[in-house]
């Protein structure tokens, strides 16, 4: 006979059913931004249970939005295309080129960003890329 089986003492867990893991589940895919407080009062379940359900039964974890300059649309990203291609074939044909060519950038420092990195992140499996934020919303006054 092997050791006395030791039966865990305390109240079962009534959140961790395949209804509760159903519903969180739907309600993420329907809004990716919930927190865990928000996710646990729609459920009406412990925090800790919530959490436990999302990290451990659904694979989930949170991600912050990857800042991006811009979000280009498909024709501006072809213009720089274009104009790259251009420089490198007028390099190739005058070497010289490269060198009275001038570059510049201009920075703008705003007071405030409208969204937090925490309000831009996103529940995410893990094999999911990060979400993006491209930098749209700028402030009044500038620094």
């Amino acid at each position: 006979m092997g050791p006395p089986v030791r039966i865990a003492s305390g109240r079962p867990s009534t959140s961790k059913t395949d209804e509760n893991v159903d519903k969180e589940q739907k309600i993420l895919a329907a809004n990716r931004k919930l927190t865990i407080r928000e996710l646990a009062d729609d459920l009406n379940i412990a925090y800790g249970s919530v959490q436990d359900l999302i990290v451990n039964d659904l694979g989930l974890r949170r991600v912050a939005a990857k800042l991006v300059p811009k979000d280009l649309n498909f024709m501006q990203k072809k213009d720089r295309v274009d104009i790259a291609q251009d420089m490198l074939s007028k390099v190739k044909t005058d070497p010289a080129f490269i060198k009275r060519i001038i570059t510049g950038d201009e920075t703008w420092v705003y007071e405030y960003d409208t969204q937090s990195r925490h309000q831009a992140s996103e529940w995410r499996l893990r094999d999911e890329p990060r979400p993006k934020k491209p930098r749209r919303f700028q402030s009044k006054k500038k620094v």
